[in-house]
């Protein structure tokens, strides 16, 4: 997840996988809902959310969000 995307360069701040047993001792969850806090911003804020399989085949889902 990128919070201040600007449509070039991805730049994750946060990131989940599989066997990461920080939250529980299930080897195979993975994290389906994150709460993220950025420092506020002027104006909208474009996000960027991009999810990696198994397999590296991606999906990308960029938001505008803020003040218009």
């Amino acid at each position: 997840m990128n919070p201040d995307y600007d449509g070039k360069v991805f730049r994750s701040v946060w990131q989940d996988y599989r066997r990461n047993t920080a939250n529980d001792d299930d080897s195979l969850r993975v994290v389906t809902q994150a709460v993220v806090t950025t420092p506020t911003k002027d104006g909208p804020r474009r996000v960027c959310v991009r999810v990696v399989d198994v397999f590296g085949f991606e999906a990308e889902v960029v938001v505008t969000v803020g003040a218009m």
